[in-house]
């Protein structure tokens, strides 16, 4: 039987270790509280107990503190009680404006902030900095595979590679060539270094776990997509690199026209977001390409056009992101061929300020990830 989200509380490795009397009572249908759709489905509510102090406890995914601070408002208003909220992690920053509002929290990296009860506990000693670390582009592409393949076994029963096994919601695999040769060359993990170097770093931010010896070693995590991009999500940067060309529309057109057919193009920003939502496109309009083609077309006739009269700019991709959509088409046909896959587009446009287009990258998301 699946485990809910409140259930996956006890598991949280920081309650067996920090000494927090912690009870959870009964669950709040968010449903009965005016709170957003996106927090609703992001959000479990508990009424609890804390050292015998009735609180209202929030299990909450994301970790965003604009979000978090509406939320811990509109509940303390409503109950009268004080919100704790439960996060898998913190970045420092996230950390600092927490503090500075009063906002308890409890994450699993062993944090805790109980004002009410005039308790701070620092982090275990053997949790990640995370707030100082990034995942490496190959542990970043590991990462993203294994949340992929999350998403296809939910949403249509499939694995995509063959030792993608499921047993009573534990996930686990086996690396080495036959994973290499299966779906890590696709994504450009092509060697047992490269592989191992990814997987170490996944460990050691303990989204997976390894059990075994060296040639019988399997990894595992348990099922949930959201849940498990929530654990690396303070981790994951933009797939797109800084270098950029600007181009007018007679460059692009000549650029297209001349380009051999092993440069790939793809769409995103928001000539992408336009593509997979509601929202409407914009100028300039933004494809990225990888590191080779990049080059390839950067020593080439040189454009002149200025980021101000650009009616298409070109980007520079960290990984080569024509893999994930392949994958990712093997999960949902209908998704354009010609984008950024949604994981990946996500991340590349998470640094955009704008309210709309946060709101549709966020149902882009929660479309996309599974229920869990």
């Amino acid at each position: 039987m699946e485990k809910t989200r409140g259930e996956q509380i006890s598991d949280f490795k920081m309650l067996a270790g920090m000494g927090i009397d912690l009870t959870l009572g009964k669950i709040i249908d968010a449903d009965t509280i005016k709170l957003p759709r996106l927090v609703r489905q992001t959000t479990d509510i508990y009424y609890a107990e804390a050292f015998d102090e009735q609180i209202i406890l929030v299990n909450f995914i994301d970790d965003r503190v604009g979000r978090i601070k509406a939320v811990v408002t509109k509940l303390r208003k409503q109950f009268n009680l004080p919100v704790v909220i439960m996060l898998p992690q913190l970045t420092q920053s996230s950390r600092k404006i927490l503090l500075e509002n009063k906002i308890p929290f409890l994450t699993q990296m062993g944090e805790a902030f109980l004002p009410f009860l005039g308790t701070r506990l620092l982090a275990v000693k053997n949790a990640p900095a995370t707030e100082q670390q990034t995942f490496s582009p190959i542990a970043q592409r590991l990462f993203i595979l294994l949340l992929m393949a999350q998403i296809g076994y939910e949403k249509k029963g499939i694995s995509l590679f063959s030792d993608f096994k499921v047993d009573n919601h534990l996930i686990t695999f086996k690396g080495g060539n036959r994973f290499i040769f299966e779906v890590g060359r696709r994504i450009g993990i092509n060697s047992r270094t490269s592989f191992m170097r990814a997987v170490d770093e996944l460990i050691s931010s303990e989204v997976i776990r390894a059990t075994g010896e060296t040639r019988e070693r399997r990894y595992s995590f348990i099922l949930g997509s959201q849940n498990f991009f929530a654990r690396g999500r303070s981790l994951l940067t933009s797939p797109i690199a800084r270098s950029v060309m600007y181009f007018d529309k007679n460059e692009w057109t000549l650029l297209n026209c001349q380009r051999e057919k092993s440069v790939w193009l793809l769409a995103t920003g928001l000539n992408a977001l336009s593509k997979v939502t509601m929202i409407s496109k914009d100028r300039p309009s933004e494809f990225v390409t990888d590191r080779a083609d990049f080059v390839r077309i950067a020593s080439g006739e040189a454009s002149t056009t200025s980021r101000q009269s650009a009616e298409y700019i070109l980007q520079k991709s960290a990984y080569n992101l024509m893999g994930f959509n392949a994958l990712y088409q093997e999960i949902d046909d209908q998704y354009p061929t010609t984008c950024v896959d949604p994981i990946n587009l996500y991340l590349a446009m998470i640094g955009n300020s704008n309210e709309r287009v946060q709101s549709e990258l966020e149902e882009l998301l929660f479309g996309v990830l599974g229920e869990n």
